[in-house]
């Protein structure tokens, strides 16, 4: 007790934690090579070689700092060697590189390969007046033209940015600037990146929780060495310009929303963009472009009901917008086509019915046919049996009523034979009374017929 009283270790959890083995489990994407890019065409390929697990992965704007070693696969030529610290998401490394680096935490090392297509620079599409572009371009990496080529890479530090503490001011200008930059990605038709511009320039619109908690975490951020350089003293702002600052941050979280649905929808992540859509409807129930996006994904989610209203909501206020009267008439067209389809499988469906039914008749009528011949062939044979017994004197009267007797009753199986049907207890009953009234008969005919003969 006395040790548990000064915070000491009880022995007995000791010995169990010595006797237990920890073993880490291991990671299944290790030394196994990953196709990471947008539309699994090969063109990244990422060999994880070295698994951290810290989970601190770049994201837009953060600072990463890279030992790299870039050969061209073609030649094996080196082409880049050294440790570089850049912000990532402005252009210093390529696009392929970017996408690898977005799937690799601090202390993880890797090996990329990038084709020709995914070593482009499209942020680079547009001049940005910031230092952190001009920075970029300085220091970017740029690989050999039109060729493949393979990166050792080792991820040394990572410090991603953080809109919490930060003014209005500049939170407003970092959103406008990474939407920007989105749409320099989704333009180019990389909305996987585009997607993760707009979310993270979507975190710069929050507002900050307690004023007294954002000053001690703006101090924490102040002592950041990479953080101090990029933040200049600002004068803080007046009751109208703050009024004015947080107008515009609705605007450009608006937009946001937007240009996150629209990539969604590009992306087939339909539920996702409803929701984004949804949130924008919220606030102003009428907002034309969102039920425009709403209307694409519902589409996507084949839910063309729900699409056709939203695009007659539009119509029925901007009645000639034309992008929404093309989208209604590829509806009616959609609708039209699986109508077609329908009827078509439903035609399908009843010539199969109706096909069956007529092989099934068919089968039917050769099995009976089969039947019948098979008992005129017995009945034949049997006849021809007889007559031929009875002219050779071999039959006696006795005889002929015991074959008639066979007749009538193989008459009676026969029938029941050909309809495939049981004659059932009364049916055997009443032929066998057949047979006896025609036994009778016979019998009678003979004796008058003896009678005849014996008066001769």
């Amino acid at each position: 007790m006395e040790g548990d009283a000064m915070g000491e270790q009880p022995d007995y959890l000791t010995r169990a934690l010595q006797d237990k083995k920890f073993e880490v489990e291991p990671n299944p994407s290790l030394n196994v090579e990953e196709d990471i890019s947008e539309n699994n065409c090969r063109g990244v390929l990422r060999l994880l070689t070295k698994d951290e697990r810290q989970g601190n992965y770049p994201e837009e704007d953060g600072i990463v700092e890279l030992s790299i070693v870039g050969t061209n696969v073609s030649n094996n030529i080196e082409f880049e060697n050294r440790t570089v610290q850049f912000t990532y998401g402005k252009g210093c490394v390529s696009d392929g590189l970017e996408m690898a680096l977005s799937t690799l935490s601090q202390g993880d090392e890797a090996t990329v390969t990038i084709k020709s297509e995914y070593n482009t620079f499209v942020i680079d599409q547009k001049e940005h007046q910031d230092a952190d572009h001009v920075k970029a371009r300085s220091q970017r990496m740029t690989p050999p033209a039109n060729a493949t080529v393979k990166y050792q890479v080792k991820v040394l530090y990572i410090e991603n940015l953080r809109g919490r503490g930060l003014p209005i001011q500049e939170k407003n200008e970092t959103s406008i600037r990474m939407k920007e930059e989105g749409n320099l990605y989704f333009a180019a038709k990389r909305y996987l990146r585009a997607q993760k511009k707009y979310e993270k320039a979507i975190e710069f619109t929050y507002d900050d929780p307690n004023e007294q908690v954002m000053s001690v975490l703006r101090d924490m951020d102040a002592d950041k060495p990479t953080r101090r350089a990029k933040r200049g003293e600002r004068k803080p702002l007046s009751v109208e310009q703050e009024a004015k600052e947080k107008e515009q941050k609705e605007v450009i979280l608006g937009q946001l929303q937007l240009n996150l649905c629209a990539t969604r929808n590009k992306l087939k992540k339909y539920d996702e963009a409803v929701q984004g859509c949804n949130l924008i409807l919220k606030k102003d129930e009428n907002h034309l472009k969102a039920l425009y996006r709403r209307a694409q994904a519902y589409i996507g989610l084949n839910d063309l009901e729900k699409a056709t209203t939203d695009l007659n909501r539009i119509l029925k206020r901007e009645a000639d917008n034309e992008d929404a009267r093309q989208l209604l008439k590829k509806i009616q067209q959609t609708k039209e086509n699986d109508k077609k389809k329908q009827q078509k499988v439903y035609k399908r469906m009843f010539d199969g019915i109706v096909e069956e039914k007529q092989e099934k008749k068919e089968e039917k009528e050769e099995e009976i046919e089969g039947k019948i011949e098979v008992i005129d062939n017995g009945l034949n044979n049997l006849l021809g049996g007889f007559m031929s017994a009875f002219f050779s004197g071999g039959i006696t009267q006795n005889h002929i009523y015991a074959m008639n007797l066979c007749f009538i009753i193989l008459f009676g199986l026969c029938t029941s034979f050909i309809l495939n049907r049981d004659l059932g207890f009364h049916g055997y009953v009443f032929l066998g009374l057949l047979a006896g009234l025609f036994v009778s008969v016979q019998w009678v005919l003979s004796q008058v017929d003896l009678t005849k003969k014996k008066t001769e």
